[in-house]
């Protein structure tokens, strides 16, 4: 009976070791270091999801260490709020000039900076969720 056991437990040790995939490529070593810079770049998946990358060197390193050839191809949602915002603001200062009740400089950007500050603390709010 023991005689039969460790024959088994060898057997199924050299089957295993066998069906062990040799051919199976070490990951690529990538030389890429990136920095912490804020530049969001989004890639559309191939699974339809959009994933956003810190900056285009990020993108660069996952490509290396996936073996992939992702490239931007959608806005970020934070480029998209942006546009929204600058709109209805520039909207909302041609009223006001229209109404004359406030003198706005021209080329004035009221608040976009602010609301793009608010939208960042958002996103670092969610991202800790």
């Amino acid at each position: 009976m023991l005689l039969r056991t460790v024959i088994l437990t060898f057997a199924l040790y050299v089957a295993l070791c066998a069906a062990q995939d040799d051919s199976a490529e070490p990951p690529p070593v990538c030389h890429i270091q990136c920095g912490s810079n804020y530049k969001p770049v989004c890639v559309q998946m191939p699974d339809m999801i959009v994933r956003e990358f810190t900056n285009s060197c990020h993108l660069s390193l996952f490509n290396c260490r996936n073996r992939a050839n992702l490239q931007s191809n959608v806005p970020c949602v934070i480029d998209r709020i942006e546009k929204m915002v600058s709109a209805k603001l520039k909207l909302f200062e041609r009223k006001l000039r229209n109404q004359g009740r406030v003198d706005i400089p021209e080329r004035s950007r009221v608040g976009v900076r602010e609301m793009r500050n608010l939208i960042n603390a958002f996103r670092a709010v969610v991202s800790k969720l």
